[in-house]
């Protein structure tokens, strides 16, 4: 029913201001395929919290590090909204503009367009934490792309049909479930009969290379007997990093044993 489609997704949060109000969406581009968010309506009244210093919810699930990264950052621009007026206020009252008014001008302005470059990539991860409590719904700029995309758990998934955000949830937690019961079936069966050199790889590396091979032999693609295996054996310098391992089924990984040399 869904499918993972990127793990690891690169969100960029987008200010809309329309009528004196303004609100966010997120730009999210994996695999060629742009998605669009719907409108958060919760982070613009989150913003405003974090500005009066507020405490935020802890059920939106989003860092302290976060939020005290994105003060700092309302901070700085609040102080170079006050700089920006004390220019305007002198250069008002003297009646021309001089070189250095046009100086301190333009450090403000490239002061200002990095800290919002900065609360822009903050905002967007915070939308980022958020998901792992609510799927964010995402829109396709590809007409032609019949599927529903959102962004829940860190990543973006699809559907062959539309969802509401409880939906995607419900789905995603149950896909996410029978992922897990997979892996631990494979770590309680075939890998506890490896040797124990091999306990060294770590089990967020086995995760992910399980993850990216699919649960499947990279191979013959089997599912039955699966090993992880050092593509560069650590005896000759391999590492045990997701890039050096691979998911072999028990007869591929005997095979390819015989044809290192």
């Amino acid at each position: 029913m869904v499918r993972r489609i990127n793990a690891k997704p690169i969100v960029q949060a987008r200010h809309e201001f329309a009528q004196e109000s303004q609100r966010v969406r997120l730009d999210i581009e994996v695999g060629g395929v742009r998605l669009t968010s719907e409108p958060l309506s919760w982070l613009i009244p989150l913003l405003e919290e974090i500005q009066r210093a507020s405490p935020v919810p802890e059920t939106l699930g989003i860092a302290e590090e976060t939020i005290t990264k994105l003060t700092d950052v309302l901070k700085t621009l609040s102080g170079l909204e006050f700089a920006d007026q004390f220019l305007s206020k002198r250069i008002a009252e003297s009646g021309i503009k001089t070189a250095k008014d046009r100086a301190d001008r333009a450090v403000i302005e490239d002061a200002r367009r990095k800290a919002l470059a900065l609360a822009v990539t903050i905002e967007g991860k915070i939308a980022m934490e958020h998901s792992s409590k609510r799927a964010i719904c995402l829109a396709c700029h590809d007409a032609s792309d019949a599927r529903s995309f959102a962004l829940y758990r860190g990543t973006v998934w699809s559907c062959s049909r539309e969802l509401e955000p409880e939906q995607w949830r419900i789905l995603v937690d149950a896909y996410v479930a029978r992922e897990d019961a997979d892996f631990a079936r494979a770590l309680g069966s075939s890998l506890q009969a490896q040797p124990e050199n091999r306990d060294a790889i770590p089990s967020a590396v086995r995760r992910a290379v399980w993850i990216r091979d699919a649960g499947r032999c990279a191979r013959c693609g089997g599912r039955e007997r699966l090993e992880y295996d050092h593509i560069i054996p650590v005896s000759k310098g391999g590492s045990s990093t997701e890039r050096n391992i691979e998911l072999l089924c028990e007869a591929c990984n005997r095979s390819k044993s015989d044809e290192i040399r």
